[in-house]
């Protein structure tokens, strides 16, 4: 049976009320304009597919054949048939909301768009608004309160936009009104983690506003509510965003007591020491800014055997790049915590370590790594506070990184060259910031 004689069968059946049978010719129809390359014909034929299955009530069969129209239109490559494009991701949609799945339908009308003129798409974007604040509406009545508001921040957006500031605004303030019902929900269910995921939601809706003092409020709620649920990272990280809040709006009294709760919240981390010992240096810093001298004191120390560990475990397995770098940051610790002098056989033993191996790599004529070798002893030297020593090494590392730039422009290997000139002048800024 030819193509035409099956359209032709397909259009009887339908008269007969045989619906399925003229889907499935219709279907093997466009299936073989298709592969003919007529795109086209197999594009309004998988339409019309799409269309009688819609009749039949068999919407997912209608989006397949519609999804597939769309793609014979796509493979045209031509602006004419943009309009059809359109339409037919337009039909898709309407077919997704007449099952209720109004994600669905939202995402049709969004690929519509890539394909509309100017002019008209707000009226295209408003119909997917529609669609997502539908399916909104229905996750908040069934309790899915962390999806609608992804979905209310998502029409926010979209409003913003569109340039349309009291809508976006308006959604904004749904989005809050519905973070803090979640809260709510979790704090009667006693689940303090959500609560403070909930809150911090809150307080980032807050922020979007340029509401940033009832932001700040909010993180501090939040961070409490972390704590109670022994999230301790999460709560000092909260806390850190509350309180550089609270700096820029020059509160300083509420900043420090945010501040404070930061460093407290870091002190009671536990968990993977490379993780814990980099929270625990920030909060030995917060407390030696509020002068709390003694909590300070006791957080570099902590953090200072931390780091002792670290540089054993890197020493029995050989790893001495990360032996030394842990060593570094110990003798940082021991020198906050007042050791000056054990941080300064540290920081001699990490300093004669770099200069060693820039020697040895000079000796092998290697001198992009005698000079990275360098940089690194400068970097220890200037956390010694031995600044004009450390500008010496500064100083040959750029002259080197300037040697292997200039033969690399002799040998016209010019990206080379121009990665050789970067380091130099990376390692000038250095030097200019001491």
């Amino acid at each position: 049976m030819t193509d035409k004689e099956k359209l032709q069968k397909a259009m009887q059946s339908i008269k007969e009320g045989k619906k399925e049978i003229a889907c499935k010719l219709l279907a093997q129809v466009a299936e073989n304009f298709s592969a003919k390359r007529e795109y086209k014909r197999a594009a309004r034929v998988f339409e019309k597919a799409g269309i009688l299955a819609r009749i039949m009530n068999r919407p997912e069969e209608a989006l397949a054949y519609l999804e597939k129209a769309v793609v014979e239109y796509m493979r045209m490559h031509s602006d004419d048939v943009h309009p059809e494009i359109v339409r037919v991701n337009s039909l898709a949609a309407e077919v997704a909301a007449d099952t209720q799945d109004f994600g669905a339908a939202a995402e049709f009308y969004f690929r519509a768009l890539d394909f509309e003129q100017e002019e008209q798409k707000p009226a295209l974007v408003l119909k997917a608004v529609d669609a997502l604040e539908t399916l909104a509406d229905r996750q908040e009545v069934e309790g899915n309160l962390e999806e609608s508001i992804r979905l209310i921040k998502k029409i926010s957006r979209i409003y913003y936009s569109l340039d349309d500031e009291e809508l976006g605004h308006r959604m904004n303030e749904r989005a809050i009104r519905t973070a803090l019902r979640w809260a709510e929900n979790a704090k009667q269910a006693k689940d303090y983690l959500q609560v403070g995921n909930a809150l911090a939601e809150a307080a980032q809706l807050h922020q979007s506003n340029d509401e940033f003092v009832d932001a700040a409020k909010l993180m501090v709620d939040a961070g409490e509510h972390y704590e109670a649920a022994e999230a301790y990272e999460k709560a000092g990280n909260i806390y850190d965003a509350a309180q550089e809040i609270y700096k820029l709006e020059r509160l300083t009294a509420k900043r420090n007591q945010a501040m404070f709760k930061a460093a407290e919240a870091y002190v009671k981390m536990e968990g993977k020491p490379e993780v814990v010992a980099p929270l625990l240096v920030k909060a030995g810093d917060m407390f030696s800014e509020l002068q709390s001298t003694m909590k300070a004191r006791w957080a570099y120390k902590k953090v200072n055997e931390i780091f002792e560990r670290l540089a054993k475990s890197a020493a029995e397995i050989q790893d001495i790049e990360s032996e030394k770098t842990y060593l570094r940051y110990q003798a940082m610790c021991l020198e906050k915590w007042g050791s000056e002098e054990e941080a300064e056989q540290i920081y001699n033993e990490v300093i004669d370590y770099f200069l060693t191996q820039a020697k040895q790599e000079e000796e092998r004529d290697n001198k992009e790594l005698q000079a990275l070798s360098l940089e690194s002893a400068a970097g220890v030297l200037i956390e010694a506070g031995r600044i004009e020593e450390a500008k010496i090494h500064q100083e040959r590392a750029i002259e080197l990184y300037v040697e292997l730039a200039d033969s690399s422009a002799v040998r016209e290997s010019f990206d080379e060259s121009s990665r050789f000139y970067s380091k130099a002048a990376e390692c000038a800024g250095k030097m200019g910031e001491h």
